[in-house]
Parts: structure tokens; C-alpha cells; sequence
């Protein structure tokens, strides 16, 4: 009898510790999901982490759902691609034939993970959110008040590339101010607030109200000095301050005035600092790189408009219509211009109707148009990643059994 309690108490063993496991390793992946692209080295860490989960999910990997209109992102994605291959006039040296599969390897590897990750409980999809943007959050802070102290930056970019780029934490203007762009994990500042609104609009979406955490999220994404993380984050924080609510209505009122006074200052002085980024022939032209793509655009071809130009992915600069194009051109130019250069407006009309459809509250919305501005494109895993978690991680697909969460309302 002591023998099979023994070896009912090991079955049970295993499986807590096989299910312990499991949470670790997703919530891991989660953290890895937006380094993917950090380099070849950093790519092989993901894939071989994500094939452990895949390891560690086997039993529900066969009770998977998919869903069609998943597909037909993919499908759309992959057709644009090979058409851009195959028909553009400029001969192949120009494209970077192999980022466009390694792109299509993390973005199944993200599409993969968040559908795996729709049959844990609520709970636990919500706090790795958070604990996600508690640490992007922490590492932006540490990284200032490091700074502020030492005089010296601590580049995580640098460690977790393997040496292969550096953070761009500073320039003349900025350096000339005694002030850094913290970066956290990614190279530049623009990329590390991109990534901070795009988890904290997933953790947003997922718990249907706005918390301290959310605030969080978007105030630190000002403190990156990113140009567009300073606007879209003022933006997104303004919003939400709107129909943030706490018990004391006095502490409520002064913690509005505070913030969105804060964020005023901030838009303020990136104004300032941006004007002289612009002047200043010697550093990024910012307002001739973003616009390069719009001009284009005012010159093309009816069927141009209306199908878009494909996907380009570009390894050496082009000239379309005598203007230079370079691959970071697209990604600057904004996401909806970039959408509408590569899909036309058959595919920026179907974009804008499947966020209507998928996101039903109408703040909820526009702050997901708002964080769009960044110079983040649709071949960025964190982009598939917040794409991903609003269409699978809805609540009508969720495990809601016992969540704190599944009772929650909307707060406005």
C-alpha cells in the first residue's frame, strides 16, 4: 500500500513540476519574443527555447485551434512578399531575400506561442503581461538613475546582441543636455518605447480597464526621450488619464493634473529638441527621412494606390522617383503610411475593419491607433505580438475559471 502512495505522490510530483516548468519557460519566451531580432545569435536562443515549450506543450499542441482569419494575415503577408520577389523592377541584390524568411520563422514562432498560450488560466497570461512591463519599466529606470549617478550607461543592447550593435542612447543635442534615450534591451530608444506601449496595450486589452500599471507603462515610455515615445506615449497616458478612477475623487483629480502636466513638459521640450535635431545638418534628418515614403506615394500609379507596392525589405538603398530609399525609410515613414505604400487601400481598408472587429471598445482603439504611430513596421515580432494577442487572447477564448479577471467590467 506505501508503495503505490509512493508512486502516486511522484506521478503528482512530475506533473506539478512539469506544469511549473512550463509557466517558467513561456514566461521566459515572452521576455525572448521581442530580442528575436537582435541578431543570429539571439534568433538560435528563441528557437531553441521556443522547440523546449514545444517540448513541454506536447498534449496541447494537438488540441490547438486555428483560426482563419489568422491565416489570412499569414497568407497575405507571405503572397505580397513573394510577388514583391518575383515583379519588382530593381534586380535582387537590393532585397534581403533572406530576412524575408526569417521573418516568416518568428512571426509563426509568435503566432504559435500566443495560441499555446490562450489555454493557460487568465491569471497567468495577465501577470506575465505585467511582470513583462514591470521589468522593461525597471531596466529603463535603472538605467537613468545609473546614469544620474554614475555618469555611465548600462547597454543591455550590447549584452544581449552578443556584441553586435550597441544602444543609441545619446546624440550631440542630447549629450550637450547631460541627458541620455535609455534604450532597456534594444538599440535604440525608439524601439525600447515601441515595445513598452505595444506590452502595455496587450496587458490593457487584456485586462479591460485602466490600472497603475498601465500609467506605468506609458509614463516610462516617455522617459525613453524618443521623439515618438514622448508623443505617443503623452498621447496614449492623456487618454487613459481620462478614465482612470480611484477611490479618493480629490487624490484622482491631483494625480491628473500632475500627469498631464508632466506629459505637456515632455511634448514641450521634444518639440524643442526636435527642431534642433532638425536643424542640426550634422545628426538624423528626421522630418526628410519620414517623408520620403509619403512622397512616393503622391506620385504612383492608380493600381499602385489601390494594391500597393509589395514588401521591401531592403539590403542596399534604391531610387524610386529620384528619391533614396533605404530599408529604414519604410519603418520610418510611420505604420500607416507603410501599410498603404506595401498593401494600397484594399489592405489598409481590411486593417482598419479587422480592428474594428476584433477590438470592440471604442478607447480601446484609439489608443491601438495611436501606439501604430511608432516606427515599429509589421515585420517586427513585437508588432505580431500585440496582433496576435488581440486576436487570440480575446475574452470570449480565454480560460476564465477562477480568474480575478473574469468578472471585470469596463471602467468607461
Amino acid at each position: 500500500m506505501m508503495f503505490f502512495a509512493n508512486i502516486l505522490m511522484l506521478n503528482l510530483l512530475v506533473i506539478y513540476f512539469r506544469a511549473f516548468m512550463k509557466k517558467i519557460s513561456f514566461f521566459i519566451l515572452l521576455l525572448l519574443i521581442p530580442l528575436i531580432n537582435s541578431g543570429l545569435y539571439m534568433l538560435g536562443i528563441v528557437i531553441i527555447w521556443f522547440l523546449f515549450c514545444l517540448l513541454l506543450s506536447y498534449k496541447e499542441i494537438i488540441h490547438t485551434k486555428l483560426y482563419i482569419g489568422d491565416y489570412f494575415f499569414l497568407f497575405i503577408l507571405i503572397l505580397y512578399g513573394i510577388i514583391t520577389i518575383i515583379l519588382k523592377p530593381y534586380t535582387l541584390y537590393s532585397l534581403k531575400i533572406n530576412t524575408y524568411l526569417v521573418s516568416m520563422i518568428y512571426i509563426s514562432i509568435v503566432y504559435i506561442f500566443i495560441s499555446l498560450l490562450r489555454e493557460f488560466d487568465y491569471d497567468y497570461i495577465v501577470k506575465i503581461f505585467r511582470y513583462y512591463l514591470i521589468i522593461l519599466a525597471a531596466t529603463i529606470l535603472l538605467q537613468w538613475l545609473t546614469y544620474f549617478l554614475t555618469d555611465d550607461y548600462i547597454d543591455f543592447n550590447k549584452i544581449f546582441s552578443f556584441g553586435e550593435s550597441e544602444s543609441r542612447y545619446t546624440s550631440l543635442t542630447f549629450k550637450t543636455l547631460g541627458l541620455i534615450r535609455p534604450t532597456a534591451f534594444f538599440t535604440e530608444p525608439s524601439n525600447a518605447s515601441a515595445i513598452m506601449t505595444m506590452i502595455t496595450f496587450c496587458y490593457l486589452y487584456l485586462i479591460k480597464k485602466i490600472d497603475r500599471y498601465v500609467i506605468l507603462g506609458f509614463i516610462v515610455s516617455i522617459l525613453t526621450l524618443s521623439t515618438a515615445g514622448v508623443l505617443i506615449g503623452s498621447a496614449s497616458l492623456g487618454i487613459s488619464l481620462l478614465f482612470y478612477s480611484n477611490k479618493s475623487k480629490l487624490r484622482t483629480i491631483l494625480f491628473k493634473t500632475l500627469i498631464i502636466s508632466l506629459c505637456l513638459i515632455f511634448i514641450f521640450y521634444t518639440i524643442l529638441f526636435s527642431l534642433e535635431r532638425i536643424n542640426n545638418t550634422s545628426e538624423y534628418n528626421m522630418v526628410a527621412t519620414r517623408t520620403v515614403v509619403a512622397n512616393i506615394i503622391q506620385n504612383q500609379s492608380w493600381y499602385n494606390h489601390l494594391i500597393g507596392n509589395g514588401i521591401n525589405i531592403l539590403s542596399s538603398p534604391i531610387v524610386i522617383d529620384g528619391y533614396d530609399v533605404y530599408d529604414y525609410s519604410f519603418r520610418d515613414s510611420g505604420f500607416f503610411i507603410n501599410l498603404y505604400y506595401s498593401f494600397g487601400l484594399i489592405g489598409f481598408v481590411l486593417f482598419i475593419l479587422w480592428a474594428r472587429l476584433k477590438i470592440k471598445n471604442n478607447i480601446h482603439l484609439l489608443i491601438f491607433f495611436i501606439i501604430l504611430q511608432s516606427k515599429f513596421d509589421y515585420l517586427q515580432p513585437v508588432f505580431w505580438l500585440l496582433i496576435f494577442t488581440i486576436s487570440i487572447l480575446n475574452e470570449k477564448k480565454l480560460n476564465h475559471h477562477g480568474s480575478i479577471y473574469s468578472n471585470t467590467k469596463l471602467s468607461y
